[in-house]
């Protein structure tokens, strides 16, 4: 009887998974994801959500196919996403963040320090800073103001980005697979 629950339990933890999603590999040190950012432009092809489990130390990714999608917002954020948000690391510090048909420019910085924003999550992150022309403090001043995004790296490799986005939907975090183009 434990071999056909083995059995069993085994072929359910096989079978489920990522289909035919590989993702990249989690990054080995802040250094390989400098260089391998560097001049390159990530474009979004899948959006989803962390899975509830874990094969081979990494984590499932439930990807959101918005043709049969119920959720409103996650149907949203993934055509929002999906071919239309891209991070064109133009250098070592300067990113171009295109995202709802605009461009706008930015710097990042690549590092693996926990603050108080990043909820406790370790790993290498890229933080990106730009001045955000829809967002002002008011009080008669109208600026616009800085704001820096935190996007967790997930998974790199020449070819693929898996970025956690800093945003959540029904308090599941946001993860995005990128393609470099």
């Amino acid at each position: 009887m434990k071999k056909i629950v083995f059995a069993f339990t085994t072929l359910i933890l096989f079978s489920c998974g990522n289909g035919d999603m590989k993702v990249p590999d989690p990054p080995k040190d802040t250094a390989s994801v400098k260089a391998t950012l560097n001049g390159k432009n990530f474009v979004a092809e899948k959006t989803g959500f962390w899975g509830v489990l874990t094969v081979n130390d990494k984590k499932e990714v439930t990807w959101i196919d918005p043709k049969s999608e119920t959720e409103k917002f996650s149907v949203e954020a993934a055509e929002e996403l999906n071919g239309k948000f891209s991070l064109q690391f133009v250098n070592d510090t300067a990113v171009n963040i295109i995202s709802k048909a605009a461009t706008t420019t930015g710097t990042y910085a690549v590092d693996d320090k926990v603050d108080e924003y990043d909820k406790g999550i370790e790993g290498v992150k890229i933080r990106i800073t730009y001045v955000d022309t829809s967002m002002s403090l008011g009080f008669g001043n109208n600026k616009p103001i800085s704001m820096t995004y935190t996007y967790f790296v997930k998974g790199i490799n020449k070819d693929e980005l898996l970025l956690q986005m800093p945003r959540e939907i029904n308090r599941r975090p946001l993860v995005v697979l990128m393609k470099a183009q």
